[in-house]
């Protein structure tokens, strides 16, 4: 037999058998609320659109969403967990959904989310037992996307948990296959995320020109939110900006 540890962020298969503990600054919080709307509506104010919004006044530290569906829209806010500490997501809500003229409709539902933004555990597998999904922190750190990550992850311990069975080993070194591939694959982009997400999050961090970083990488910061570019890019256009300064 093997265990799947694919029980969240908060997973109790992580904490009893790979003891890994969270820290408060590598976690992500989302509120977000499904409004009815018909799909006419929807169309003529979406345009089957998804919506991104940047900047304070919609976030304390993240970005907040309207993602639009045949009979409603998804309105979200997103941010990082420790600049969340005495603030109230519903107030950036209220905002972003006053700029849509939505304001006053009907909230079918209301979902709280916590998000873990490490970048990814290091290890993944032990004697019978591998990790998946957000319990193994395989998500975006700078967009919070985790959904892909973790399908990828399941096909890949998937194909290795089968490998096993034919051999009838479950041993360590059996599954660290599965580690090994999805390191190999994603652990550099995730790590190279949360690398910038320290960045923009530190104190050296200016939404002016020439100082840290400018309107042109903040450009292509939203750019890589929403897949037009890798998160390699932002570190490259980072770097040139500082060479130019010499």
């Amino acid at each position: 037999k093997v265990l799947v540890g694919a029980d969240g962020f908060n997973s109790l298969v992580r904490s009893q058998l790979f003891q890994t503990q969270i820290k408060w600054d590598m976690l992500g919080v989302a509120y977000q609320e499904s409004i009815s709307l018909s799909e006419n509506i929807i169309d003529d104010m979406f345009d089957n659109h998804n919506l991104f919004y940047y900047g304070r006044e919609f976030s304390p530290a993240g970005y907040a969403w309207i993602f639009p569906h045949r009979d409603h829209v998804r309105v979200g806010v997103g941010a990082i967990a420790s600049r969340v500490v005495g603030q109230n997501l519903e107030r950036y809500m209220r905002r972003l959904k006053k700029l849509n003229g939505i304001a006053d409709k009907k909230i079918l539902k209301k979902e709280g989310y916590i998000v873990p933004l490490s970048g990814g555990l290091k290890k993944l597998v032990t004697n019978r037992c591998l990790l998946v999904g957000d319990s193994a922190h395989q998500v975006s750190p700078l967009s919070g996307a985790g959904i892909h990550y973790s399908m990828l992850a399941g096909l890949l311990a998937g194909k290795i948990l089968v490998q096993s069975a034919l051999k009838n080993d479950f041993s360590e070194k059996a599954l660290k296959k599965y580690e090994t591939l999805w390191n190999r694959m994603f652990r550099f982009k995730l790590k190279l995320e949360r690398f910038l997400v320290d960045l923009l999050l530190s104190k050296r961090f200016k939404i002016k020109e020439n100082r840290t970083f400018n309107y042109e990488q903040l450009r292509v910061f939203a750019e890589v939110l929403v897949g037009k570019k890798d998160s390699k890019d932002l570190l490259i256009s980072y770097v040139m900006n500082k060479i130019r300064k010499f």
